[in-house]
């Protein structure tokens, strides 16, 4: 197959579409194609073409490819080769090609960072969040975990991510269990906090909950909203008092306490502890107004037991 790639000759849809394939399936098919000289380049040119469909195999051929690159590299082989042409793809307008895309740059991550980052990889990402499509606003949201997870970004980096979330919160077509994990990843930084709280955030993922509770009970969504809410309380005054203004917020308490799940009522104890221990007069006060650790003793007591 690489011989046929670097020939340009009798490439079709159905050949990279086996390679990608091949790719997926081990590292060591991934390992004897990128060994092969020329044969990523060749693959790249595909890219370059005026053919959305074989654009659109070779954007997965190197996204199957580059999961198995090493990420302990300094430099990202296929970040350095195909990581311009991907990025200027996501501007294509081809939502299918952008969400590949997608893909093949978020699986050169973290050893790609340096070069992606120099080309403009966030910026051109964060667009995506306009995109009609929902899939193009998932795979973007999937791209940036792995990006927010696995590369350290910098603090303006993360800003940037965090004041652009708001423009997906009322979108009806995406993942919401993807935006969930963002989100989460995001409440880590403190940088983050105030774009957190202006744009809504905290409140989105609360009626996130609700539902969760009410109808879904995905554990994949409910988990980084636990997680996300333990982080909030952990790290802001202003995300206490306002969660516990909420009428119904003693009530989820008790639910997720209460879960049939136990790692979750482990997390809910943890994000409980964040709230009655925090130093804040202030808070301690609101705490003890609405009877927060009264309404919740029994609860708080089974949990405990548990570890």
């Amino acid at each position: 197959m690489a011989a046929t790639l670097r020939k340009r000759k009798g490439v079709n849809r159905e050949l990279l579409a086996d390679l990608s394939q091949a790719l997926a399936e081990c590292e060591q098919n991934a390992i004897i194609f990128c060994d092969i000289d020329g044969s990523i380049p060749s693959l790249c040119t595909f890219l370059t073409g005026g053919d959305s469909t074989l654009q659109l195999e070779a954007a997965y051929c190197i996204a199957n490819a580059a999961v198995w690159e090493d990420e302990t590299k300094i430099v990202s082989q296929f970040a350095s080769v195909t990581g311009a042409y991907l990025i200027t793809l996501l501007g294509s307008g081809n939502s299918s090609l952008q969400e590949a895309c997608c893909w093949a740059l978020g699986n050169m991550l973290p050893q790609g960072k340096i070069i992606l980052s120099a080309q403009g990889f966030l910026d051109k990402v964060l667009t995506l969040f306009d995109s009609p499509f929902g899939n193009v606003q998932t795979s973007a949201v999937q791209c940036l975990i792995q990006y927010v997870s696995t590369s350290t970004p910098a603090e303006a980096d993360l800003t940037k991510i965090a004041a652009h979330v708001d423009k997906l919160l009322n979108s009806k077509e995406l993942d919401v269990c993807s935006l969930c994990w963002l989100n989460y990843l995001l409440s880590f930084f403190s940088c983050c906090d105030a774009n957190i709280l202006v744009n809504g955030v905290v409140f989105w993922s609360l009626c996130q909950l609700r539902k969760q509770l009410s109808e879904e009970k995905k554990i994949s969504v409910l988990v980084p909203l636990v997680r996300f809410f333990g982080n909030v309380c952990a790290s802001s005054d202003d995300h206490i008092i306002a969660l516990l203004k909420e009428s119904d917020f003693i009530t989820i308490i008790m639910q997720l306490l209460n879960f049939s799940y136990e790692p979750i009522c482990k997390e809910t104890l943890l994000l409980v502890a964040n709230i009655v221990n925090n130093p804040s007069t202030i808070i301690a006060s609101v705490v003890a107004n609405v009877k927060f650790k009264e309404s919740l003793e029994k609860s708080v007591g089974n949990v405990s037991a548990l570890f």
